[in-house]
């Protein structure tokens, strides 16, 4: 049997990009994959630091509050039963 990672079919927010500092952004997953999915939102900057906004939980939302000005990038990790990883990420601006 063939192993495949989640699909990710979309990764949206509720309110467009950009926004003032404060707003509070709620992040939604939708994936598909194996067995029971879980969910991970992080939040980084273009050089690559990430920080926690939600660990791998099987919500697929979180709430992101935007405290900080600048591009940020928006990751979301969705890991399957196996243990196979997909990551998608999203640009969101904060001014």
């Amino acid at each position: 049997e063939k192993v495949v990672a989640p699909t990710i079919s979309s990764f949206t927010t509720s309110k467009t990009s950009p926004q003032v500092v404060g707003t509070q952004v709620v992040l939604i997953a939708k994936a598909t994959g194996t067995g029971t999915l879980k969910y991970r939102f992080r939040v980084g900057t273009a050089n690559g630091n990430s920080s926690l906004i939600q660990d791998y939980s099987t919500s697929n939302l979180a709430v992101w509050n935007a405290n900080y000005v600048g591009t940020k990038v928006l990751y979301l990790d969705v890991k399957d039963s196996n243990g196979k990883v997909t990551t998608k990420t999203i640009s969101y601006v904060i001014k």
